[in-house]
């Protein structure tokens, strides 16, 4: 089993967040959303992941909760 989870923490007026994301330029805008800031101010950090075949781009409700 792949974990699924991010840590954040404020960075100015943003966010750094170290998650799994295959994508992160795509999840950036999701998290800005939810966050109500500006996706400028999103700084997503992304380990490699490995084989997620697409599991780790799309925006999950955990990633919400976590922001």
């Amino acid at each position: 089993m792949d974990p699924n989870g991010m840590v954040v923490g404020l960075a100015g007026a943003g966010l750094l967040i170290h998650g799994p994301a295959q994508a992160p330029h795509s999840l950036a805008p999701g998290i800005a959303a939810v966050a109500g800031l500006p996706v400028e101010k999103v700084h997503l950090i992304a380990p490699a992941v490995g084989g997620g075949f697409g599991a780790k781009m799309d925006m999950y409700v955990e990633y919400g909760i976590a922001v």
